[in-house]
């Protein structure tokens, strides 16, 4: 049980780090795509319903 929990306290920051990784790399391949295909008006829009509604789920969820 001792070296479970040693493993995943040591696995767990580098999983977290190239989870931000991942993150980072696919906001920017968006913000290119979105650059290029959709005006600024309704990216924001977009980013902004797309916000509304996970801040309402975890609204719903820890309420």
């Amino acid at each position: 049980m001792y070296q479970v929990i040693m493993l995943r306290d040591r696995l767990l920051p580098i999983l977290l780090t190239a989870l931000t990784s991942l993150l980072f790399a696919g906001s920017f391949i968006a913000g290119k795509f979105t650059t290029v295909e959709l005006s600024p008006i309704l990216t924001t829009l977009l980013r902004y319903l797309i916000a509304l509604v996970f801040l309402s789920g975890l609204l719903i969820h820890y309420k």
